[in-house]
């Protein structure tokens, strides 16, 4: 299973780059970009051990195939995101292709699930 890392390209620009290893962290490998720009923005990502991975960076949703070499933005509704300014996501976490979670916290507090993948979401808590 290899290991992701998002880090800034270089001090002096706002790029970030996702990075993996697969040795514990001895070697690192640029393996893609996020899709949009995340400097300065919540954001969270999850990778499975087929290459599989999403990004959520503040109220929109992607997923990568291929190893953060290319992306798409998955078009859902999520509860909570069609409102105000709040609802900016804190942690994602996908245990297979189908299911996972996003955690929007402070004053929201929430925890909604999907079992599709990220194409719909239910809240659970």
């Amino acid at each position: 299973m290899g290991v992701y890392h998002l880090t800034q390209e270089d001090p002096e620009k706002d790029v970030m780059l996702f990075y993996q290893t697969h040795d514990g962290g001895d070697h690192w490998k640029q393996v893609g970009r996020p899709p949009v720009e995340t400097w300065g923005k919540n954001l969270d990502y999850n990778f499975l051990e087929d290459g599989t991975g999403w990004l959520v960076v503040e109220k929109r949703i992607f997923i990568t195939k291929d190893w953060a070499k290319t992306w798409n933005e998955i078009k859902t509704s999520v509860p909570l995101w069609e409102d105000k300014e709040e609802g900016d996501v804190f942690q994602v976490k996908f245990v297979n292709h189908k299911i996972g979670w996003i955690f929007v916290p402070f004053e929201i507090n929430k925890l909604l699930q999907t079992v599709d993948g990220g194409q719909t979401w239910k809240q659970v808590f």
